[in-house]
């Protein structure tokens, strides 16, 4: 596992070797199963040749190629694992722990300036788990750059929600529950911002909301750093034709490169 990063992808490997320890007259070994065996036992490189069976037998299996390059890590062969991180990437870019290894191998690499996107779409892909943000951090830490959370500061509202269960079921007729969303956050703002008018406003936390409309990144910011449980459900939806805004708000609004004057 690259290193300087929490454990949080072995959930496989646990079923795997309970499997190891049934009895052998109900075991059916799979090249994973072997895999891990070898892989525990310090086999990196027979490991290896297994997750590639394995990869072969079910081309569509990401955790293959992901534990391919996790060994190959461990061996310094970070060219070898940069091609298995780049292939899980390839399987799902909706889950981050190939995009954060691949941040950490092109670091071994020396490639701290190619190193910035992988960490940055490790946040994209999975934004609301912790180890995505630590992975940018090290990242950050690397390349002296800074993260920056823009400091807006709302005005309170009125107890509730500004919508009922009727309004968010006409948004949302494929839902029977209420719950906060993206929508009825985008109508609160939109009247902050109208309420304002089109001139630059003297409040920075409506400046930065002017700056952000201006941009087409108010929804970004809020998915990604002014969420709450209600709206992170309507993520997989914006990210699955928002991904490259996603990561340019990253870009501007959070990372400040040294020297950039931010």
């Amino acid at each position: 596992m690259p290193s300087g990063q929490m454990n949080l992808r072995r959930p496989l490997r646990t079923a795997l070797i309970c499997l190891l320890t049934l009895p052998a007259v109900a075991q059916t070994t799979s090249p994973m199963e072997k895999a891990e065996k070898v892989f525990a036992a310090g086999d990196l490189r027979g490991a290896i040749a297994l997750y590639d069976q394995a990869a072969h037998a079910k081309p569509t299996l990401y955790e293959a190629p992901l534990y391919a390059g996790d060994a190959a890590y461990k061996l310094a062969d970070y060219p070898k694992a940069k091609q298995y991180f780049d292939h899980a990437i390839a399987i799902d870019p909706d889950r981050e722990t190939a995009h954060r290894f691949l941040g950490e191998t092109l670091l071994k690499m020396g490639h701290t300036e190619a190193a910035e996107d992988p960490f940055l779409d490790s946040i994209v892909a999975e934004p609301y788990i912790k180890a995505t943000r630590i992975g940018l951090k090290h990242w950050a830490d690397t390349a002296h750059a800074h993260l920056i959370d823009l400091p807006i500061q709302l005005p309170p509202r009125p107890p509730g929600r500004a919508w009922g269960p009727a309004r968010f079921r006409a948004a949302y007729p494929q839902e029977t529950l209420y719950r906060h969303s993206l929508a009825e956050e985008i109508e609160q703002i939109r009247a902050l911002l109208t309420a304002a008018g089109p001139s630059p406003s003297p409040d920075p936390n409506l400046h930065s909301l002017q700056l952000l409309d201006h941009d087409g990144m108010i929804e970004s910011w809020i998915l990604l750093d002014h969420w709450d449980q209600g709206v992170t459900q309507d993520y997989p939806a914006y990210r699955a034709t928002h991904r490259d805004l996603l990561r340019a708000y990253m870009k501007k609004y959070v990372v400040h490169l040294p020297g950039s004057g931010s």
